[in-house]
This record gives structure tokens, C-alpha cells and sequence, in this order.
């Protein structure tokens, strides 16, 4: 991923749970649903690095957001 600031995305899924690390076997941290809106940081495979408002972070498949 280029080095911009600011990479908005949203959520596309009904919900997606945020994993604490990028694969399957990441804990699970939090839970966000359809229409949540997320910073993109990172990426690694098929997986984001996201923030979230309130400042949690953490990794989503790439399927369940697009980036707006």
C-alpha cells in the first residue's frame, strides 16, 4: 500500500470480527457491522490493518471492506 494518509474505508459485510493479528488464527478483538467507516493502515495478503474511531486497531480480510 503507498504511504498516503488518511485511507478511508467501510465496511461491506453484514459484520466482520477484527483479528489481532492477519489470519484466521488471530484472537478475535471486536466485531464491526455493514457501514462502519475505518482508516486503512496496513496491508498483508489478503488482509487490512484498519483503525477505528475510537482508536482500536486491527486487521479485517480484505473482502469485508472497500476502500471509499
Amino acid at each position: 500500500m503507498e504511504n498516503e494518509v488518511n485511507k478511508d474505508a467501510v465496511i461491506t459485510s453484514a459484520s466482520a470480527y477484527v483479528k489481532s493479528s492477519p489470519d484466521e488464527k488471530g484472537n478475535d478483538l471486536f466485531i464491526l457491522h455493514e457501514g462502519t467507516k475505518v482508516d486503512l493502515l496496513d496491508d498483508f495478503n489478503d488482509w487490512k490493518k484498519i483503525r477505528i474511531a475510537n482508536g482500536s486497531i486491527g486487521w479485517l480480510k480484505t473482502a469485508d471492506i472497500e476502500q471509499i
